[in-house]
């Protein structure tokens, strides 16, 4: 019986609203034919955003209205701590670089801030083998930035 499913399991029910393409032409179409007329012509603002609110609201309603869905959670077990530590040294690397204009240049100088960046913190942190990172040919990216977070951090001090 549904009823008696576990919410936390895979594939449970959940309320949400489903927003397709169609849904949301037909909004916009209903809101376009909507008369605003009693919203603009009220005198006192907190009726005309009162009704401006319950016309939209119900519009809104109307075309996303709340479904029980079965909920598809994917696991986030490929996301290792090897990785969330590098997400953390990457954003921390990243306000430092705002906050210390110095930094700025030697980032540059670094080629840290290149479309490799984050590869190159997975890399590092002995995720992919040498020959598995495959988008910069004859060149490992572990090898050519070293490890910036260390530098940076030295250079900091």
């Amino acid at each position: 019986m549904s009823g008696d499913r576990d919410d936390s399991s895979p594939g449970s029910m959940e309320k949400r609203r489903v927003f397709s393409d169609l849904s949301m032409e037909t909004f916009v179409a209903s809101v376009e034919e909507e008369s605003w007329e009693d919203v603009f012509c009220s005198n006192d603002v907190d009726v005309s955003y009162e009704m401006f609110h319950n016309l939209f609201h119900h519009h809104f309603d109307n075309h996303f209205p709340v479904k029980r869905v079965r909920s598809s959670s994917v696991s986030d077990s490929w996301v290792s701590d090897e990785v969330r530590q590098s997400s953390k040294n990457l954003l921390d690397l990243h306000l430092m670089r705002r906050v210390n204009p110095d930094l700025q240049a030697s980032c540059a100088d670094l080629g840290f801030f290149q479309g490799f960046r984050l590869l190159c913190f997975v890399q590092t942190g002995g995720l992919f083998s040498e020959g598995q990172h495959g988008f910069r040919a004859g060149k490992s990216t572990a090898s050519s930035t070293g490890c910036f977070y260390d530098k940076i951090l030295r250079f900091m001090e």
